[in-house]
């Protein structure tokens, strides 16, 4: 690296301190996350004192704080960089992403949901549809890889249309050198076994993202089936029989948390690594406060969550649970934003954002029918204009956050609150970050 003269470095405007010092190796050490590199540093004391104070103890120094992205020449050519990044994968024509509403219908009546949900006819005519949309898409030459997220309502009362859609594509993609992913975001209450081997090997699902909200009890009361009954049991035993049967599947076990189900987090905990499911790189934990969604009624304020979030985080990484504490290692802003994603529903509709569909609001939102071709669907202007005007140079707090490179802004819906829960406790998550990283050297 080329000599750097003292006077022309600064401190990168993306990293962050942890709260407090981890021991490795008889050293108590400073974890320091680099949000645009995406990597968390283990650093001395002195190291710390150097970058602080801007008084290094020699030029190699220097150049090895540049190269780790702690130091840089230009502190707003950095932020420039990272927000005209997000504009291009804005526009990136060759990542597509579909999210499909297979299924209007939901079985569950969950108390937060900002669902109306419809039972649709002719689905068969909406799978031939979006079966030729996405086959159009794949024809074109600038098309790399395409990823479908099968949504709802409840995705698994189309199982079917899943299962056969899910092979086609496969097929398609993989003659055409397209590379190809899958997911499903279910309330998990009509999954088997044998559904979830047949997901894997039928329509290559490669995650399924089932939501648990706390113990048995408290689940069944906020997530009740419209026929009545209970879920938590069954949900938790067939994925723990995938688990242990090594089906491949990557498990992601959402917990959305209301001021009520706050008191049970800590018990439902245990009742997870009881069942297994800790110490296993398949299962992701994900806790999330529910936000403000198509008027459901939840406060725009999470303070009661973050107060007690770290305390929730501590002991799931105590107990051995696999959590995102820093970045999902996203690199793009939301499907909302992406000109390659396009949400469809069950009535071919289409929508730039999954929160939209089957809500009161949802007229406001609607882009047209399914485009032709392998068009871009139509932009959401609304949105797009949020996110611009957050990213505007020197306007915006998001422009000058160091949490940028892993938030890209933050929802763009319109909310009061944009920002992510983990902004309020960042510090607290890099020093967990690091115990982490310490225990797995």
């Amino acid at each position: 690296m080329p000599s750097v003269s003292y006077k022309t470095v600064f401190s990168s405007p993306f990293i962050i301190w942890g709260e407090k010092t981890v021991l490795f190796n008889k050293q108590q050490l400073w974890p320091v996350y680099q949000t645009d590199l995406n990597q968390l540093f283990l650093l001395t004391e002195k190291a710390k004192g150097e970058l602080l104070s801007g008084h290094f103890a020699s030029q190699a120094q220097i150049s090895k704080f540049l190269s780790m992205g702690l130091l840089t020449n230009d502190p707003v050519k950095d932020r420039i960089r990272v927000r005209d990044s997000f504009k291009r994968d804005n526009l990136d024509a060759s990542r597509r992403t579909f999210v499909l509403f297979v299924c209007s219908d939901c079985n569950m009546d969950c108390s937060y949901c900002g669902q109306i949900h419809k039972r649709v006819k002719g689905i068969s005519d909406w799978e031939t549809k979006v079966m030729r949309r996405i086959e159009n898409v794949t024809t074109s030459k600038n098309t790399r890889s395409i990823t479908v997220k099968w949504f709802g309502g409840e995705p698994l009362l189309g199982y079917r249309h899943i299962i056969q859609m899910g092979s086609r594509l496969y097929e398609i993609c993989r003659e055409t050198g397209i590379d190809y992913s899958s997911s499903v975001t279910t309330n998990g209450s009509l999954m088997t076994s044998r559904r979830v081997n047949e997901l894997s090997r039928t329509a290559h699902v490669n995650s399924i993202c089932v939501t648990l909200d706390g113990p048995a009890e408290q689940h069944d009361l906020s997530r009740h089936l419209k026929t009545g009954g209970h879920s938590f049991e069954r949900i938790l035993d067939v994925v723990s029989n995938a688990i242990r049967e090594e089906n491949p599947i990557q498990w992601v076990l959402r917990t959305n948390v209301t001021p009520q189900l706050s008191p049970h987090i800590s018990e439902y905990l245990n009742t997870l690594a009881e069942m297994g499911l800790t110490n296993c790189d398949r299962v992701i934990l994900d806790i999330a406060p529910v936000h403000e969604w198509a008027g459901n009624e939840s406060s725009n304020s999470h303070k009661w969550y973050e107060s007690q979030e770290i305390a929730w985080l501590k002991q799931a990484t105590d107990l051995g649970f696999s959590m995102d504490l820093l970045s999902s290692g996203e690199t793009l802003p939301c499907v909302a934003l992406r000109r390659g994603g396009e949400c469809i529903d069950s009535f071919g509709t289409v929508f730039s954002c999954p929160e939209y569909p089957l809500t009161k609001t949802e007229a406001l939102h609607r882009l047209g029918n399914i485009p032709a071709k392998s068009d871009f669907r139509p932009v959401d202007k609304i949105i797009n204009d949020n996110w611009l005007r957050k990213m505007s140079l020197h306007e915006s707090r998001c422009f000058e956050c160091a949490l940028l490179p892993v938030c890209a802004g933050g929802c763009s819906l319109g909310r009061k609150n944009p920002c992510p829960s983990f902004k309020t406790n960042i510090a607290q998550r890099v020093s967990l970050a690091a115990r982490q990283l310490v225990k797995a050297m």
